[in-house]
């Protein structure tokens, strides 16, 4: 399957090694918005302004990756959205090093990194990231554009809504529902479910303040 990495920073440079090794796609060429396309080549590769993408790799002829990090959290859903509304379906990127059930249900781009287990009857919606060595166990319930940094654990029968963000080696426990752009800090400790665009920090975890104002921008 032929891909566009959509992104230029060091997500698509990393996710451009790990998709070299796997074999699984062919990289042709990378993209992003037209205001941070100022060169032509990007990884020995054509670099081409999103708006003239169509025309040169139209939608039926490949899939896009999207490489977008966790700056800005509503971003990456939007541009999500963006990608999808010309007509693209997007590619998913499961590193072989990572176990994921084969009960399990993936949407589109999620990216899982090396290490990362996915236990049996859990879904997942898309454009999630799931970083080295985390860990979502058994029927966990997972919404869109959210990330996950190294070491996250999310207990069994959890739900995470859409557009969180989860630091390192946080935890959330068995049968806990995370609201919508909840952010989690590294290392908390999350015993209770959370309530929407609010950030929780400790352990055990409490709230610290609420950024539904501009979402979650770390």
């Amino acid at each position: 399957m032929n891909i566009v990495i959509f992104g230029i920073g060091d997500l698509a440079q990393l996710l451009t090694h790990y998709v070299q090794q796997s074999n699984e796609y062919n990289i042709v060429a990378y993209t992003a918005d037209d205001v941070y396309c100022n060169k032509s080549i990007f990884l020995n590769l054509p670099l081409i302004p999103f708006s003239q993408l169509p025309q040169n790799y139209p939608p039926d002829e490949i899939q896009i990756l999207l490489a977008i990090g966790y700056n800005n959290i509503r971003n990456r859903r939007l541009l999500f959205e963006q990608v999808k509304s010309v007509g693209y379906t997007l590619a998913s990127y499961v590193n072989k090093k990572a176990f994921v059930d084969s009960s399990v249900t993936l949407g589109e781009n999620n990216i899982i990194m090396p290490n990362v287990v996915i236990e049996p009857f859990c879904q997942l919606g898309s454009n999630n990231i799931f970083w080295s060595g985390s860990t979502l166990c058994h029927n966990g319930q997972i919404g869109s554009h959210n990330f996950f940094a190294a070491n996250t654990t999310i207990g069994g029968f959890s739900q995470v809504a859409d557009c969180c963000f989860f630091g390192f080696n946080s935890t959330v426990i068995q049968h806990v529902s995370i609201a919508s752009e909840t952010l989690i800090g590294a290392s908390a400790l999350v015993l209770d479910s959370t309530e929407k665009s609010s950030k929780y920090f400790g352990s055990p975890a409490t709230i610290q303040g609420n950024h539904s104002d501009k979402g979650i921008e770390i």
